[in-house]
């Protein structure tokens, strides 16, 4: 029951990154693998259980903390502007999934 739930959870996890990549610009698909994804994946989605963003996010704040965040945890340096297509594209996901908070 515990590996059903994990294998969900991976599957669920590989469907937003598509979504997500598929909605980057060109350069930043490109430049951007999964694993930097899966990060910005993971940190978004812990904003959100922290009630950090209920509903909408706010693009541009968002954006400048998962950069921050990034830099603090040296994942690497990305800027609040590209980050900014992560985020829109994280909303989009959230809607079009039928996750995001009411």
């Amino acid at each position: 029951m515990e590996d059903e739930q994990l294998l969900l959870d991976a599957e669920s996890d590989y469907q937003a990154i598509a979504f997500i990549s598929a909605r980057l610009p060109q350069t930043l698909s490109e430049q951007w693998d999964e694993d930097v994804l899966f990060y910005f994946l993971d940190v978004l989605t812990e904003y959100e259980e922290e009630g950090l963003h209920p509903g909408k996010l706010d693009e541009a704040a968002t954006a400048e903390r998962l950069s921050r965040q990034a830099q603090k945890e040296k994942v690497g340096s990305y800027t609040p502007e590209d980050l900014r297509h992560v985020v829109q594209a994280f909303d989009a996901y959230r809607q079009h999934s039928g996750s995001a908070p009411a």
